[in-house]
């Protein structure tokens, strides 16, 4: 005989934790949210973008300096015709005292500022009488760089010459050493070792034409062989 109670007992205990366990709700049972989905790049957007934002303009390049095209001061003084040492002034004195002839006996003088070999200078130019004498002087030291002088050969020849001059097939008149004394005596400290001297004509007169080369000068000469007049005189460096 089967006792009810105890099964009955039994079978609600056993019901009772089944629906214990059913009602009790699981921890945590929400699934896990989905991560945002990232905003896929639209292309059209960028685009627009760029073309909404207003277009800046370049910058404007500053224009590169010009090349150092400057002149140098000696070149750009002798362009102005200023000289950066002696005037105009001083070096026609320097000129007129070289040549012992005051500026009262000179009835033409010209001077113009030049360059030569990169040297500014002064070029004189005057006449006294019959001669005519050229002078270059470095216008920064007022050094004498070169020289000559002449005499005119038409005044010459019809005055002085045919006064008894000494033409062609004559012979009076100055020796050969007499002609070295006088061209020697123009060059302070020159000798007869120094000088170079024969006989020519100019026009039909008898002249003595001659070089010195001392100090590291070189002068050429005519002299009249009638009357010992230096006739030309020109000195120059024996670089130039």
């Amino acid at each position: 005989m089967i006792h009810r109670k105890p099964f009955l007992f039994t079978l609600a205990l056993v019901c009772a934790l089944c629906l214990g366990a059913c009602g009790k709700a699981p921890a945590n049972t929400q699934p896990p949210a989905a991560p945002a989905e990232t905003e896929k790049e639209n292309p059209d957007s960028k685009n627009a973008d760029v073309a909404a934002a207003p277009e800046t303009e370049a910058p404007t390049p500053t224009p590169a300096p010009p090349p150092d095209v400057s002149i140098p001061q000696d070149n750009a003084a002798a362009q102005s015709g200023e000289a950066s040492g002696i005037t105009v002034e001083e070096a026609e004195g320097i000129a007129l005292e070289h040549a012992g002839v005051s500026r009262e006996e000179v009835s033409y003088i010209r001077t113009e500022l030049d360059m030569d070999n990169g040297v500014q200078e002064y070029e004189v130019e005057f006449y006294v009488g019959s001669k005519e004498y050229d002078y270059d002087i470095d216008a920064a030291t007022g050094s004498i760089r070169n020289y000559d002088f002449e005499i005119e050969n038409d005044f010459y020849h019809h005055n002085d010459r045919h006064h008894g001059g000494n033409s062609q097939g004559s012979s009076s008149g100055i020796t050969e050493d007499e002609a070295k004394r006088i061209a020697l005596a123009q060059v302070h400290g020159a000798d007869s070792s120094h000088i170079r001297l024969e006989t020519d004509y100019d026009d039909g007169f008898l002249i003595y034409e001659g070089k010195i080369v001392y100090n590291e000068m070189e002068y050429e000469f005519e002299i009249d062989a009638a009357t010992g007049t230096i006739l030309e005189w020109d000195a120059e460096s024996v670089f130039d």
